[in-house]
């Protein structure tokens, strides 16, 4: 058996085989030849390889009324969301961080200055809370709409040398956050992690009913 542990996964590869001696031994019945040939294959690929040339995978949710896509499998957890109850996240770790969320306000916008004034505060809130640290620099910012529903786009530098992307979408009084975090590209060899995260952010889409009347 080995085990080998990447950032917050962990591989295990193991052989069983017969206890007793080949009577004849050579390259093809030589047990201990065969497992350490079968370890010594094993190799990681590097997740901005994996992200890139694997086929994604849809992920549906029908509390939230949203589908979007992960390279792998993704986890969920719920934490709690100030006086708005539960914030549900939905996240994978790979060449990017990628994370879907959703959670509700107890009363809806009633017109668009409420509507921009809430955009402004989830906008904060975002740099605010996990970024802080990381003296995040605005690269880009906009308000737009997601099939015909308010939002925002914000495009940070931080300090750690990664591009933050996010989307917030505002369905009545439910926000959605779809944000991917990944390394800055390298402009010599093109704009892979760009294209990954803006891959799982435009992959998001709304079920035939966001939200239940």
């Amino acid at each position: 058996m080995r085990y080998f542990v990447v950032e917050n996964r962990v591989y295990v590869i193991g052989l069983g085989s017969p206890k007793e001696k080949p009577k004849v031994l050579d390259a093809t019945n030589d047990y201990e030849a065969i497992a350490t040939r079968f370890m010594d294959s094993f190799k990681i690929i590097p997740a901005l390889q994996a992200d890139m040339s694997t086929p994604w995978k849809e992920f549906s949710s029908t509390e939230g009324g949203f589908k979007v896509q992960f390279p792998w499998t993704p986890q969920q957890s719920s934490i709690p969301a100030g006086s708005s109850g539960l914030m549900h996240m939905t996240s994978y770790l790979s060449a990017a961080a990628y994370t879907a969320m959703f959670f509700d306000y107890s009363e809806t916008p009633k017109d668009l200055i409420a509507i921009l004034e809430l955009l402004d505060n989830l906008r904060l809130g975002e740099i605010e809370s996990g970024l802080k640290e990381l003296n995040p620099n605005v690269i880009s910012e906009c308000t737009t709409s997601f099939e015909g529903y308010p939002g925002r786009l914000l495009v940070l530098e931080l300090s750690n040398n990664q591009i933050y992307r996010g989307k917030i979408v505002l369905v009545k009084n439910r926000v959605y956050i779809l944000t991917a975090t990944a390394p800055r590209d390298n402009p010599t060899t093109g704009n892979s992690y760009e294209a990954l995260s803006l891959r799982f952010i435009n992959s998001f889409i709304f079920m035939a009913q966001p939200l239940k009347e």
